[in-house]
């Protein structure tokens, strides 16, 4: 099993992309409803790109 498996092992993650790099988001935390960082790419997110993280 790869990785990027998902549950059932088909090959489909549930994990996001980064919107600014496109590497897979393993955790997103929101600062404020303006600021948020995203790991493992670190990269500077809104939190309001990750509406089903959210609840946007």
């Amino acid at each position: 099993m790869s990785g990027d498996d998902g549950p059932n092992g088909d090959g489909e993650s549930r994990l996001p992309d980064c919107p600014r790099c496109g590497e897979r988001v393993v955790i997103s935390v929101a600062f404020s409803p303006e600021a948020g960082l995203v790991s493992p790419c670190g990269c500077s997110v809104p939190p309001a790109l990750f509406p089903e993280v959210y609840g946007d």
